[in-house]
Formats: structure tokens, C-alpha cells, sequence
């Protein structure tokens, strides 16, 4: 496309056979708002987007008889339509539009030969007023020209669009500027208002509580959102108001508050440090904390599954050999039914898990101490281990405070057929008082077949399963 005052430097002649597609509107408008009479305001030392738009008026059929009726021709890769042109072996090429943006200036050319007296005229592309800037989009900064590519149909809409803006040092005020197409002489006037740059202020903070209920000792962040004018400052300034709890950090858009104990409302206030007089609260709701746990149970009852209708005892014994000591015993019904008292021991030693196997053992805290019970029936003089269907409660621990234990154990063997097997045992009890746990372990094995066995553990219960006998004591 050629710049519309370039037709003065060209043979006239030229023009007389040129058919070429047309724009037959230009409207300029701030963002992608249509007006009458366009207008755009900006801050000294900020940007606007203006968008620029091109109505495309095509070479109808009806258009291109005429031509030819004339005796004038038309371009031999020109689409049926007359909306753009094609080359045969290659893609259809939009026609394309320069458009200019700059200030309204009378301007005489130098006498010649050929016109002694030149008549003045008029451009619309003189430079911009000092401090003002465009830059069109995927154009140089500076640039005042831009181009639009027309494409689609007759009637069809295509836009471009550049920003506006403003040196620090620009005076505010009024000013005209112009935008104009290649194509045509008409431009329409832009009216951009200067405004004298926003003063910084800090107008709000909102703050929020993800989430906004904790249980006791719990945490929630805690988010703020300041709102401004101008190039503000954003530091905050976190306190906790009423209700107990620690905040992670006194400034940052973003702290986090570990509750205290509830039931409480914490409320946390941030206050802008540019200007103390805003603020945002918000509240935590904190609940109370879950009841303590029982304590252990003191006594264990039980029944005997095909109990014979017979005498006999359960007993309870640290130790083994010669150096046990019986803790309790208590007679069996006829029934098969027993009461049997846990009384506290009288020797605690250093808990231990699984001495003879390879663990890796953690103790929370580390001075657990322990009395490990051994619980069996007597029958006929004999020994035999109380077992529960699943799993075996022969083995009882008295741990001497609230605690946690935990082991991780594995075992590698062969068997007659050659076959290696590993077994790992993963070992974890939780203590909430003092007083007697059963030896339930939460156990798990892997082996070639990836056969994976698990048991879980659990507290002693004042009444628990069934029992069975089982092997005697050796």
C-alpha cells in the first residue's frame, strides 16, 4: 500500500489504472469502546490502549464490470469477491494498511518548475507534543505508524491497536492528536486529557483465613489483599488482637497464626505502613480440645473359649525362668470366665522392640521404660499361652508415661526350595497414659510373590475378644 501524499511524486497516469480494495471507515477508540468522538485520559507517567479500526469496502463483481466496461484492467490474481489477491501457487495475501498517528500541521512544498505558487495542505502525521509516546503492537517504541491488515469479507472490520503514553515530566492539559489511514485523506481527531499523576495511597486492606476454624494448637494462613492509588506501598504490619496464638512472621502479604487452646477467637489485625489509619481484621475460630483419653484399663476379663469344666487360674508374670515374678492371678470359671487385676510393677526397665532382630527403633520420648507381662492359663500343672483369635495377646507392656514407639525390622531367609524371602515388620505403638498395652504391632510382610500381611494395633480394652488356648509355655 502506498502513503496517501506519495501520489504527488508519481506520473499521474498511474492513478487513472489502478483498482486497488478500499477502506470506507476509520474509527479510532480508547480500548474497543465505538465513539462518535473518541477520547482517552491518562496520569502523567501512565498508558492507555487505543484501538483503531478499518472497515474494509471490497471490488464487488458488479464494481468489476464496471472497471472493465471502462477499458480499464484488473489484476490477473484478484479474488472473485474482490477482497484480496491470491497467486496461483501460492497463499491469498490480505491487503494492508498503514495508519498514522500524530498532530494536524498546514505544510507549502518548495516552488518548482512544475508549480511556481504551490497551494498549502494539510498532514496529520506531524510529530507528536513532547512528552507523549506511541507505540503500536509489534512496532518500535517511537514509531507513529502502524499497519492493519484487512482481512475477511466485504464490510468486514479489522483493527490494530497502540499505546499511549506519558513521560513523568509531561505537562497535564488537552491534547488533539490525530490518526489517519493510507488510503484516504480522512483522519479522526483523538482528544487525550493529561491528568496530573495519582498521589500513592494505600485505601484498604482485606485479609482472609484459610481456614477460618483450627483445632486447638492448629494453624490457618492468614492472606491480605491491599488496595491503593498510585505506585503504593504494600508492607503490613501483623499483631494478634485478642485471643492468644503466635503469628509466624510480623510483615509479608502472607503469615501464618499457630492457635492457642481453644475454645477461642483469635482476631489478627495488618495495618498498612504507609498509612497507619488502614487496617483489616480478621478471625480464627479455635476449637476446644478432644476429651483426654481413658487411661488404660486396670483389669482385663475375658472368657475361655471351650473351657473345659475344670479348675484353673490366669496368671500374669514378668520376667521368665527362675527370675519371674507373677503379678496376678485370677480363677477361671466354670465358664471359662476370668477377672484378672493389672497391678503397676515394681521394676521398669529401658523399653526395648524386638531385641533380636536387625530394627531401627525410635522412642518419642526417649526415656520410655517398660515391664514386659507374659499372661497364660494353668491347667494340670501346665502352662498354656492366652491367645486371642487375631492377634496373639500373650504379651502384655506396661509403659511408665504417654509416649509413641515405633521399629522398623527385616529378616532375609532361604527357603528348602531355594526361594530368598524378606520380611520386613513395621513395629508402632501410641501410649496415651501410663499403664498396660497390649503387644499388638502393626506388622507387614513382602516376599517374592508381593504377599503383603497386615495387623494393626490398638489399646487394651476392659473387654476383649474371646480367648483361645494355645501351645504350652516351654
Amino acid at each position: 500500500m502506498k502513503r496517501a501524499l506519495l501520489w504527488l511524486s508519481l506520473p499521474l497516469a498511474l492513478a487513472a489504472c489502478t483498482v486497488d480494495i478500499k477502506i470506507s471507515n476509520l474509527s479510532v477508540a480508547p480500548s474497543t469502546l465505538e465513539l462518535s468522538a473518541p477520547a482517552v485520559s491518562v496520569p502523567v507517567g501512565g498508558q492507555a490502549t487505543v484501538t483503531v479500526s478499518l472497515t474494509k469496502d471490497c471490488i464487488t463483481p458488479a464494481e468489476q464490470e464496471n472497471v472493465l466496461a471502462q477499458g480499464n484492467g484488473l489484476p490477473p490474481n484478484l479474488t472473485p469477491d474482490g477482497c484480496a489477491y491470491g497467486d496461483p501457487g501460492g497463499p491469498l495475501e490480505q491487503p494492508v494498511s498503514d495508519v498514522w498517528v500524530g498532530t494536524r500541521q498546514q505544510m507549502t512544498l518548495e516552488p518548482s518548475p512544475y508549480d511556481p505558487k504551490p497551494d498549502p495542505f494539510t498532514v496529520n502525521d506531524a510529530p507528536l507534543p513532547a512528552g507523549l509516546t506511541v507505540q503500536w503492537t509489534g512496532e518500535p517504541v517511537g514509531q507513529q505508524r502502524g499497519e492493519i491488515t484487512l482481512g475477511g469479507g466485504d464490510g468486514s472490520v479489522s483493527t490494530g491497536t497502540f499505546t499511549l503514553s506519558t513521560a513523568a515530566g509531561v505537562q497535564p492539559g488537552t491534547y488533539t492528536l490525530f490518526v489517519s489511514d493510507s488510503q484516504t485523506e480522512r483522519a479522526r481527531p483523538l482528544t487525550v486529557t493529561v491528568t496530573p499523576p495519582v498521589q500513592p495511597r494505600v485505601t484498604a486492606v482485606r485479609l482472609s483465613a484459610d481456614p477460618a476454624q483450627v483445632p486447638s494448637g492448629g494453624q490457618s494462613v492468614l492472606s491480605a489483599q491491599v488496595d491503593g492509588t498510585g505506585a503504593f506501598d504494600p508492607a503490613l504490619t501483623w499483631t494478634v488482637v485478642s485471643g492468644g496464638g503466635t503469628l509466624s512472621a510480623a510483615s509479608g502479604p502472607r503469615v501464618t497464626l499457630t492457635a492457642p487452646g481453644g475454645p477461642a477467637t483469635v482476631t489478627v489485625r495488618a495495618t498498612s505502613v504507609a498509612n497507619p489509619e488502614v487496617s483489616g481484621t480478621v478471625t480464627v475460630q479455635v476449637a476446644a480440645p478432644p476429651p483426654p483419653p481413658p487411661p488404660p484399663s486396670t483389669r482385663l476379663g475375658g472368657q475361655i473359649r471351650a473351657w473345659p469344666q475344670e479348675s484353673g487360674e490366669v496368671t500374669l508374670e514378668s520376667g521368665g525362668g527362675s527370675a519371674a515374678v507373677v503379678l496376678s492371678r485370677a480363677s477361671v470359671g466354670t465358664g471359662g470366665t476370668f477377672d484378672l487385676s493389672l497391678p503397676t510393677p515394681s521394676t521398669l526397665d529401658p523399653l526395648t522392640i524386638a531385641p533380636t532382630s536387625q530394627c531401627t527403633v525410635d522412642l518419642q520420648p526417649g526415656t520410655l521404660r517398660a515391664a514386659q507381662g507374659s499372661l497364660y492359663v494353668r491347667r494340670a500343672a501346665q502352662k498354656f499361652y492366652l491367645e486371642t483369635e487375631n492377634p496373639s495377646l500373650a504379651s502384655l507392656v506396661y509403659v511408665d508415661q504417654p509416649g509413641r514407639a515405633s521399629a522398623q525390622c527385616t529378616a532375609t531367609y532361604t527357603l528348602p526350595d531355594g526361594t530368598v524371602m524378606t520380611e520386613q515388620y513395621d513395629y508402632r505403638y501410641t501410649f496415651a497414659a501410663a499403664g498396660w498395652y497390649p503387644v499388638y504391632l502393626t506388622y507387614s510382610q513382602t516376599n517374592p510373590t508381593t504377599t503383603v500381611y497386615t495387623f494393626t494395633s490398638g489399646p487394651l480394652s476392659s473387654a476383649p475378644t474371646s480367648y483361645v488356648v494355645g501351645s504350652p509355655v516351654p
